[in-house]
């Protein structure tokens, strides 16, 4: 039998002229992740307060609800889910609240043609898969940022809770052209809280079974002007034992810190940042026994895992908001090790270390052909450094490293309010 508490406390600072909010429509659900024009020409003078929901039934829960205030996103993110030809689920804020889901896999395991797959207890590698394909075929997005690691070119979800998510956007089918051949299953576009609105102060705690604990903390505020968004939480357990024979648990611990700041420099010239860690300890059972089929068997062996996610995005709207460039800088660096101890006689230690640096330029050109249709083009180019360097035991602690060029085009018409090409 489990027990939980739970408490949670939420304070919001008296409004201030500086940080009023309009009230405005809400907009249907829109799609980030689909193009790479994620954004549409910003409004000047307007706020941007509200957070896209969605007007029809969210694939997750079809529950139709708008989600909280305080998002970065504003109304003009993204495109609107019926003029995208893939196949897209959106999960919302209200989805998660609703589930109580406490893990993005969670969140993920309902969805169709998503497959979700977990190798002993939660600290443990889990791995999603799109349609079929396999994990590293799976490209997960951040913030903006490839988060898989480029080790193995995976993402593990057991690094990634659910607590600070906004909204995730499960785009199935290759989205190689516009991502690279990492996404030729598909892309998970994963959107954090930001921090516009009123200054706001978040605690909660709970604690339950199997030594479980957690704790969440952080603050917000921010207008058309200038956003900040700190937030923390950890989360811990004893664990239990998944091995048929004998009684050792796995116990595992994750913290996770992300800050998000933003600033208006000019009406049509803004800039955004993104500092996330992702930092995990668990134990693990080995996998072997008797008979046909492998099951887990107790040792007490132990994995770590530590990432940094930063990107920073400079964003200039120029000839009336007709022709937009921005340029991006995004940093990836894991770090992973494994002490494998099922042979106490013959212990095997590994660690990996890999960095995967972007710089690109994002330019879009909108146009209107008079009574008739809606034009956008999009040019990318983009410069990538990537490294890894295997440590251990039993390999040659050597610097393996590349760089490459890339560039991609798209483009987008709107054809009478009809027909999306």
């Amino acid at each position: 039998m489990a027990a939980l508490l739970s408490v949670g406390i939420s304070l919001t600072g008296l409004p201030t002229s500086t940080f009023a909010q309009s009230v405005d429509e809400l907009p249907p659900v829109v799609v980030e992740g689909a193009t790479l024009d994620a954004s549409q020409p910003a409004k000047t003078g307007t706020s941007k307060s509200t957070q896209n929901t969605a007007s029809g039934p969210a694939p997750a829960s079809g529950a139709t609800a708008p989600a909280k205030q305080g998002a970065q996103a504003s109304s003009d993110d993204g495109l609107p889910l019926e003029q995208i030809g893939a196949s897209v689920s959106v999960v919302t804020r209200k989805d998660i609240e609703e589930r109580q889901i406490r893990y993005v896999a969670d969140a993920l395991r309902s969805l169709p043609g998503v497959e979700v797959s977990t190798s002993g207890t939660q600290g443990n590698l889990t791995q999603v898969r799109l349609r079929g394909a396999e994990a590293n075929q799976t490209l997960v997005i951040i913030d903006g940022i490839e988060a898989n690691n480029p080790t193995d070119g995976e993402f593990d979800f057991s690094n990634l809770d659910a607590t600070d998510i906004e909204r995730i956007e499960v785009i199935r089918g290759p989205m190689s052209g516009v991502y690279g051949s990492s996404a030729v299953g598909g892309v998970i576009n994963i959107v954090t809280r930001g921090g516009r609105g009123p200054l706001t102060f978040r605690a909660s705690t709970e604690g339950g079974s199997h030594g479980t604990s957690d704790f969440a903390g952080g603050f917000s505020a921010g207008n058309d002007k200038g956003y900040l968004s700190l937030n923390y939480h950890r989360r811990q357990s004893e664990g239990f034992n998944i091995a048929p024979v004998g009684d050792e648990t796995d116990s595992w611990n994750l913290s996770t810190f992300s800050m998000r700041a933003g600033m208006t420099v000019l009406d049509t010239l803004s800039v955004n940042m993104t500092l996330c860690n992702m930092s995990k300890d668990a134990d693990r059972d080995g996998f072997g026994g008797a008979g046909p089929l492998a099951t887990a068997v107790d040792d007490p062996s132990k994995l770590t895992s530590d990432t940094w996610l930063a990107g920073v995005n400079v964003r200039w709207d120029t000839l009336d908001g007709h022709l937009t460039h921005e340029v991006r800088a995004t940093r990836n660096a894991t770090v992973t090790t494994d002490n494998d101890l099922s042979f106490p006689a013959f212990p095997f230690y590994s660690r990996n270390e890999s960095e995967d640096i972007k710089y690109g330029y994002l330019a879009t050109l909108r146009f209107a052909t008079p009574g008739f249709a809606a034009h956008t083009v999009s040019g990318l180019i983009e410069h990538e450094d990537e490294s890894f360097t295997p440590g251990g035991d039993l390999t040659d602690n050597v610097e393996r490293s590349r760089g490459r060029e890339s560039v991609s085009g798209e483009y987008r018409g709107d054809f009478g309010k009809t027909v999306y090409l």
